[in-house]
């Protein structure tokens, strides 16, 4: 199967702080985002603050939403449809360990099940080895350079 492809199904990360930057409101933006995502899909809101309205808004459309302040002072705010699968944090792992842990959470999914992990880098490596296993899969890069992998049986 190959990667999943359209816009805003799964997976998407939408850092804000640019628009924010330039006196904009990024609302249309991603409530447009969230009304596409899918059952069990995922949007990554990166913000210069945490976006209360914003998140109550998520809330109001159907997500679960949750934030958290990172150690760069910004926030990630994650808002997903009917279930928020946890983040998996796998950045401080050293290689090839953050994509064995990826393959063995993918092998363990019920049909129907996501599993999400936040990567150091693109997983190049990873994905033909999802691909091979029949699994729906997106990776998106975060401005930081690091990666979030989505993967669903």
């Amino acid at each position: 199967m190959a990667a999943v492809s359209e816009r805003n199904c799964c997976l998407e990360v939408l850092d804000v702080r640019p628009v924010i930057a330039k006196g904009e409101h990024p609302l249309a933006e991603v409530m447009t985002i969230a009304q596409a995502l899918e059952p069990n899909g995922v949007l990554e809101l990166i913000a210069p603050f945490e976006p209360r309205p914003l998140m109550a808004r998520l809330r109001d459309a159907g997500c679960e939403v949750t934030s958290q302040h990172q150690p760069d002072g910004t926030w990630l705010v994650r808002a997903g449809k009917d279930h928020l699968a946890p983040l998996e944090e796998l950045t401080l792992l050293p290689a090839p360990e953050p994509l064995e842990r990826v393959l063995e959470a993918s092998a363990r999914l019920l049909p129907g099940a996501v599993f999400t992990a936040h990567l150091p880098r693109n997983p190049a490596l990873l994905t033909p080895h999802l691909e091979a296993r029949g699994l729906r899969w997106k990776v998106a890069e975060r401005p930081d350079g690091t990666a979030v992998v989505w993967v669903k049986r």
